[in-house]
């Protein structure tokens, strides 16, 4: 009997921290591209932005997760989290929707992926001086 509740309140963990994590949305103001979560928000300095590159088709598919504690065992399950790939290296993707994302890179060697919508990009070209790469 124990060990069933403590299997429920694992799960029960698993998904308070996926909720807290995930996602939603992003909003951009003159100082910082912010990450809009339910938990903590993340702030990315523009000032700090060395180089965003436009990427048509982000796959997660190729995506190795670094550290368990972030998985969610739903649909959503590699739209966040600190992962290795390949091409990129270590990333941390906070995706909302699959398909064309922004890899950006800061000057502490940080890599974030994020998908923001048209409207979204317009505002991070008007705000960050940094031009986008690969963008139409």
């Amino acid at each position: 009997m124990l060990s069933f509740l403590l299997i429920i309140f694992l799960i029960a963990l698993i998904i308070a921290y996926s909720v807290l994590n995930k996602p939603r949305g992003y909003s951009i103001d003159l100082q910082n591209i912010i990450i809009l979560r339910k938990g903590k928000n993340i702030n990315i300095e523009i000032s700090q932005i060395s180089e965003i590159k436009y990427i048509e088709h982000f796959k997660t598919t190729s995506l190795i997760r670094l550290w368990l504690i972030s998985i969610n065992p739903f649909a959503e399950m590699l739209t966040f989290g600190s992962f290795w790939s390949f091409q990129y290296g270590k990333i941390h993707v906070y995706i909302t929707t699959l398909g064309s994302a922004l890899l950006i890179k800061t000057n502490n060697r940080r890599k974030y992926v994020i998908s923001p919508d048209d409207s979204e990009i317009t505002l991070i070209m008007q705000y960050c001086p940094v031009k986008i790469l690969n963008y139409q």
